[in-house]
């Protein structure tokens, strides 16, 4: 079994998935205050991004012919898939740029 390691950004999209939907439990409980911004961050910034980073690190190479991304290339959109839990950490003082960063990958 050939593992490619861009794999890792589905099974990193599925985690912001789950993070993205287990919000709206956590306020429907009274744990936390109403979560758009959390949720809009996780599904969007982490969940669509991951999984897009995934199919085009897999798919783009294999249509076009050419060689699959190299190490550096994976390691800068992991980098930037890690931009929501860092957000989240900081209270999103930065989520906007990283989103405008994480777009020209």
């Amino acid at each position: 079994m050939n593992i490619q390691p861009y794999q890792i950004f589905f099974t990193l999209g599925f985690f912001y998935g789950i993070c993205g939907v287990i919000v709206w439990p956590l306020y429907v409980l009274g744990l936390i205050v109403y979560p758009s911004v959390i949720h809009m961050s996780l599904m969007i910034c982490g969940f669509l991004l991951c999984f897009m980073l995934g199919f085009f690190l897999t798919a783009l190479p294999k249509f076009s012919g050419s060689s699959p991304a190299k190490a550096w290339e994976i390691a800068l959109a992991l980098l930037g898939s890690l931009w929501p839990v860092a957000a989240l950490l900081t209270r999103f003082s930065f989520l906007q740029t990283s989103n405008v960063a994480t777009l020209f990958l």
